[in-house]
C-alpha cells in the first residue's frame, strides 16, 4: 500500500505534535519543521481537527495540539482521517462473498 501525500504529511504533523508534549504549536512552526507547504498544511490540520485528532486553539497564542493520546493513535486512524474508511478487500463482486463470515 502506498500512502497519499496528504497521509504522509499528516503522519509528519502528528509526529511533530506528539514531540511537543501537549503544548500548542503554530502552523508556521509546524510547516517549517516538517517541510510541508503552509497552504497544504492548513487543509491537513483541518481534516485532523474534524477527525478529533488535533485541537485548534484560536487567538494570539493559538495553534494546534494533539487531542488523542499519541500512544493510542494508530496509523489507520491517521489514514482514515485523511482518506476516509479503508478496506483490505474490495466488495464489488456480484458473487456471494467468501469472506462474509469473518469480515466486519
Amino acid at each position: 500500500m502506498q500512502f497519499t501525500r496528504a497521509s504522509d504529511y499528516a503522519v509528519r504533523v502528528l509526529s511533530y505534535l506528539a514531540n511537543a508534549n501537549g503544548s500548542v504549536s503554530r502552523a508556521q512552526s509546524i510547516a517549517a519543521a516538517t517541510a510541508i507547504p503552509e497552504s497544504f498544511l492548513s487543509k491537513i490540520l483541518g481534516q485532523l481537527s474534524r477527525a478529533g485528532i488535533v485541537r485548534s486553539h484560536r487567538g494570539a497564542r493559538g495553534g494546534f495540539s494533539l487531542i488523542a493520546d499519541p500512544k493510542a493513535l494508530t496509523l489507520l486512524d491517521v489514514v482514515e482521517a485523511m482518506e476516509g474508511p479503508q478496506h483490505l478487500h474490495l466488495c464489488d463482486s456480484p458473487d456471494p462473498c467468501v469472506y462474509k463470515e469473518y469480515c466486519p
